[in-house]
């Protein structure tokens, strides 16, 4: 059934304070979250405000600690705080930005530029107004701008693109140049959602093995805290072979969706890196290994329980993407990782986390979908028409096979 606003409930002030169970209590809060992250509440502006947000931010991360008994410090080092703060919805402001460079430091300027209720564009501090954004960045090239101390002179005009969701820029050799690589990949671009990582941010360790098109390498990510601190986070990146790039398309796919989705059992995927003929997708370093591996060597000391509750989880994983209408398309024991291990004294349960899909499984060869028999679907093995929901549901019966 559709949540419409005739479901929504509150409390007013002066209201008699009802009796509330959990339940209840667990519905207001999502509501209110679900308000407050989708910029329903009207925030004010203000440093006190800001100041508020940023604290719900924090405390929303310690809850998330606490949900899957973790410590806070692990959910800051693989949650950024900006998750869990509204979604800019002011489309119409835009920012003229350059780099300054100085004893080896970078820094970033913004220029704001104000469109007005008729449609012009006046650069922050002129008097002057164009038509569009290419007329300004024209005009302001033959002149020295100053802010901040910085005189500068434009070079090259590069506006932005409409609202797209990305132009998946790529650093390569200092220089910024949009993907022209893989024509199939350019073709769909503003369907897909990155974030872009550098290859000089990544250092890569030991060999995790093979996916079906890929090579799987435990690495480093290097990131730069908002304080200009460093952290280091372990990461598992997954090259694709250069042999197949004709499947860059369906792998940025898949780093795409698990960009954009966000549940405490889907594996978080911080971003892609393109450089030169190399795509590789950095995605959260899962400790325990795969759960195939990992039944295989404890298949002894695992019990019921614990079959249940790692049943229980991916089942919360699948609930979501269902929700979301997204077919997973590879849903294994192979593709779900084990990111803390059960501790019986303490009680602590075990926590599985579903990785992405890979390439598709709409372009993949049979040969190789015979080889994921018994899960793949018969019906889509027959006709790759009928992938759908009911395709992820055969092969979650498959994977609590493998479990059991």
């Amino acid at each position: 059934m559709a949540v419409t606003p005739a479901h929504r409930y509150g409390l007013s002030k002066g209201m008699e304070t009802p009796v509330m169970d959990d339940c209840v209590i667990a519905y207001l809060f999502a509501q209110w979250r679900s308000d407050f992250l989708s910029g329903r509440i009207q925030i004010p502006v203000s440093h006190e405000a800001q100041e508020e947000c940023l604290g719900m931010a924090v405390l929303d991360m310690m809850r998330l600690a606490k949900e899957s008994d973790l410590l806070p410090v692990d959910i800051y080092n693989n949650t950024s705080y900006k998750s869990l703060l509204p979604s800019p919805k002011e489309y119409d402001k835009y920012f003229m930005s350059f780099i300054v460079g100085y004893e080896a430091m970078v820094e970033y300027k913004h220029c704001p530029i104000v469109k007005t209720e008729s449609g012009e564009f006046i650069l922050s501090g002129t008097k002057r107004s164009f038509g569009s954004l290419r007329e300004l960045m024209h005009c302001y090239q033959k002149e020295e701008l100053r802010t901040e101390g910085h005189t500068f002179q434009l070079t090259r005009c590069c506006p932005p693109s409409p609202k797209d969701k990305t132009n998946l820029l790529v650093c390569r050799n200092n220089q910024v140049s949009e993907v022209a690589l893989f024509p199939l990949l350019h073709k769909h671009i503003s369907h897909m959602v990155f974030h872009k990582i550098r290859k000089e941010d990544l250092s890569f360790n030991e060999s995790l093995g093979r996916g079906t098109f890929t090579k799987i390498v435990r690495g480093v990510r290097k990131e730069l805290g908002d304080y200009g601190e460093v952290h280091q986070i372990d990461v598992v990146i997954k090259i694709l072979d250069k042999a197949h790039c004709s499947f860059s398309e369906s792998f940025f796919e898949a780093a795409s969706m698990m960009s954009q989705l966000s549940h405490k059992h889907l594996l978080l995927n911080y971003g892609v890196c393109v450089c030169g003929d190399e795509n590789m997708m950095v995605q959260e370093y899962g400790k325990f290994g795969s759960l195939d591996i990992y039944l295989r060597k404890k298949k002894n000391s695992v019990n019921i329980t614990w079959k249940l509750e790692v049943a229980k989880q991916l089942a919360w994983a699948m609930h979501y993407l269902e929700d979301k209408h997204l077919v997973h398309g590879n849903v294994c024991a192979k593709n779900v990782l084990l990111i803390r291990e059960e501790d019986r004294r303490t009680g602590s349960l075990p926590f599985i986390k579903l990785s992405d899909p890979g390439i598709g499984i709409a372009v993949l060869p049979k040969e190789v979908l015979v080889e994921r028999i018994p899960w793949v679907a018969p019906e889509f093995i027959e006709n790759r028409n009928n992938l759908s929901l009911a395709t992820d549901k055969w092969s979650f019966g498959t994977t609590l096979w493998e479990i059991c």
